[in-house]
């Protein structure tokens, strides 16, 4: 009787955890379990990752890099519906991103 109770409780749980993503609203590193962009470009601040291709990233972001270095995961878009507000859907490094306006 008692794994009847574990096994919701440990789906709540993974539910419950999936925390900041690409993307995101942030001030600090620590809110995004990784990179906060605070910029002109980053309006509310932009959860991401370093990379250096895609594969680095997770499932629905690109690797852009707009200078020399390691590059940044941001939200993929097709239009400014995806972004948040204060970002456009716009070509960056050959892939269509949400970036600060």
């Amino acid at each position: 009787m008692r794994a009847l109770w574990i096994a919701p409780g440990a789906l709540l749980a993974a539910l419950c955890a999936c925390g900041p993503t690409v993307g995101d609203a942030c001030t600090t590193d620590r809110e995004c379990n990784a990179t906060c962009l605070q910029s002109q470009d980053t309006p509310g601040g932009y959860c991401t990752l370093q990379c250096a291709q895609d594969a680095q990233c997770p499932n629905g972001t690109a690797c852009v890099s707009d200078t020399p270095g390691p590059g940044k995961c941001l939200l993929l878009c097709t239009d400014a519906r995806d972004c948040r507000s204060g970002y456009v859907c716009a070509l960056h490094d050959g892939a269509k991103v949400c970036f600060g306006t």
